[in-house]
């Protein structure tokens, strides 16, 4: 994820403020916080070493830049097995919504949601998606109620879980992530 720049390589300029060979210069470090011989992955390479297996590819945190990740994926001719996700616009990103819409590609869109309201703002904005990834602090929000599941399932959408641990108060699956499972 992007402004995670200072945890993940020492860094404080943002990687999309950064130049080509900037971001390949960068050096990550690990779990120990010592520095490793590789950086990041180019989009390049991970899409040639994917191309002939069977896989589904979520490209995160991307939106701003989808027209060029749209270019170098369909030099692999890979798009109907990349997602792409956004945020909704109720947080203001309704260009993401009016790009899918008039992408001249079909894309496999997933807005992230995090109220009823939002999943309600897409299914009345007509947006092509293929689910939503849902964020959620507690079992019985309403994204996890039976109601909510059975109709996105009734509509043959994927509702996608976030088992990503971020912080200790960012809760995004009602604390069924990474850490309760390393824990028990």
């Amino acid at each position: 994820h992007d402004a995670h720049e200072k945890f993940n390589f020492g860094s404080d300029k943002h990687i999309p403020e950064m130049h080509t060979d900037e971001v390949e210069a960068l050096r990550c470090f690990n779990a120990n916080g010592d520095k490793k011989t590789v950086g990041p992955d180019r989009l390049d390479d991970y899409l040639a070493y994917f191309k002939n297996r069977d896989c589904i590819i979520n490209l995160d945190r991307c939106w701003d830049i989808w027209d060029d990740v749209i270019e170098i994926v369909n030099k692999y001719d890979m798009l109907d097995r990349i997602i792409f996700k956004s945020p909704t616009s109720v947080d203001g990103y309704v260009k993401y919504y009016d790009f899918v819409k008039k992408s001249k590609y079909q894309l496999n869109f997933m807005p992230i949601i995090s109220s009823i309201e939002q999943a309600e703002e897409v299914f009345n904005m007509d947006v092509p998606i293929i689910g939503f990834e849902i964020l959620y602090k507690n079992e019985t929000d309403a994204l996890v109620s039976d109601e909510f599941i059975n109709r996105c399932h009734e509509k043959g959408l994927i509702l996608w879980s976030n088992a990503m641990s971020l912080t200790d108060t960012e809760i995004l699956a009602a604390g069924y992530d990474d850490n309760a499972y390393i824990e028990k």
